[in-house]
């Protein structure tokens, strides 16, 4: 496997100077979210996603508010942007900076949630940074960080001990409001660090301790992108959710199979095909409610998605001028076709023979009978080109 160049970073005054930005897929997209300024330290709000037909980064609507080193996940068709800091040049005094509220973007419109509450943890992380325009003294610029997966409605965090709820709590979009889990990490609030996925309905945790004084910086390493120490002692827990997959699910299908169906990943990207049993062809179907024109189509998944077709009857007919002929070798005869009730009034038919050897016949039904089919019989067929495959034959005997 190797890696390849996808796309550049934005090049737009927003983006200049700032790191430390959130990445996230948002409606198939790639989209980059706020940052801090490495040069005056201001946390941004600015969002940029990348366009992959035009292979270009376009302005995004801002958030609410700044936001630097959160984490963005898709959560149906909504965007969550969780955890992180929102002010800049702020030394832990003692006061720790508010944890920020949770921002969710549904299309082009953000509305701001509510934030976990009272952080307790032992430890908090911070970008360090210097202040170039003004003094030159160096800045601790706090953030928060968890373990955030996908569930059912909202985001699970864990690793995050908030008071009076735990360090592992949900947030349901509808509500906009923080629950506690029934199932809690650890018992204490720091000395650790941990990351944590969701897969199906499971979510999983790795968890490493943390000696600061005792080891120096070069003793660590990352597992699954969060500084552990190579020394610790990782464990790896596990919690039950409610699966946050989208599902694409079909109603009421008759006379034809629709492939695609499933559960994926909010924001995936996904081939529906609709084919129509023998006899019968595809009118129309729809994906959450948008028609599709072609037997195939793609969509991107949010929300449940319900797929719903229509498969209709052909009502094509065919019917030669002959059904049966007695020929001789080196005659032509010349076979008319009448078609009724075909799909979209195509009355075209395709002629074919049984046997090449004994008799051809043209695009236009004209058959010419061969010596080799002497005292032979051979089959002429007109089949009906609107996708029906209705045919009908001619059958010749040929005199010796």
């Amino acid at each position: 496997m190797i890696w390849t160049k996808y796309a550049d970073l934005p090049t737009d005054s927003a983006f200049k100077n700032v790191a430390n930005s959130t990445l996230a897929v948002y409606d198939g997209k790639l989209y980059l979210l706020g940052g801090i300024d490495a040069v005056t330290q201001e946390v941004s709000s600015a969002v940029r996603y990348y366009n992959t037909s035009s292979k270009a980064w376009k302005k995004g609507t801002s958030m609410p508010e700044g936001r630097f080193q959160a984490v963005g996940r898709q959560v149906g068709s909504s965007l969550m942007v969780v955890l992180g800091g929102s002010t800049g040049s702020s030394d832990r005094d003692g006061n720790d900076p508010a944890v920020p509220k949770t921002l969710v973007m549904k299309g082009n419109t953000w509305t701001t949630g509510s934030a976990p509450g009272n952080y307790i943890g032992d430890d908090l992380s911070y970008i360090e940074l210097m202040d170039l325009q003004n003094d030159g003294q160096t800045y601790k610029n706090y953030y928060y960080e968890g373990s955030v997966g996908i569930v059912s409605g909202g985001v699970i965090i864990s690793g995050f001990p908030v008071d009076g709820m735990g360090d592992t709590m949900t947030y349901n979009i509808k509500t906009a409001k923080f629950k506690s889990s029934d199932y809690q990490l650890l018992s204490e609030t720091g000395g650790y660090k941990a990351a944590g996925i969701t897969v199906g309905s499971k979510f999983y945790i790795m968890t490493g301790w943390v000696d600061e004084e005792e080891y120096e910086y070069s003793d660590w390493s990352y597992i699954m992108g969060t500084l552990v120490a190579e020394y610790t002692d990782v464990k790896m827990s596990v919690m039950p959710v409610t699966s946050g997959l989208s599902q694409i699910v079909t109603s009421n299908v008759k006379n034809g199979k629709v492939t695609g169906t499933g559960k994926y990943l909010p924001g995936q990207k996904v081939k529906i095909t609709c084919k129509p049993n023998k006899g019968y062809y595809l009118t129309s179907w729809k994906a959450a409610g948008a028609t599709i024109k072609t037997a195939s189509g793609n969509v991107v998944t949010g929300d449940k998605i319900t797929v719903t077709t229509t498969f209709t009857k052909y009502k094509t007919e065919v019917k030669l001028n002959k059904t049966k002929l007695t020929l001789k070798a080196e005659d032509t005869y010349k076979l008319k076709a009448t078609v009724t009730g075909a799909y979209k009034g195509v009355k075209k038919v395709k002629w074919t023979t049984s046997n090449k050897k004994y008799a051809t016949v043209d695009s236009k039904g004209n058959v010419k009978i061969k010596k080799a089919g002497a005292g032979k019989t051979v089959t002429i067929y007109a089949t009906a080109t609107d996708g029906s495959k209705v045919k009908t034959k001619c059958v010749i005997k040929i005199k010796k």
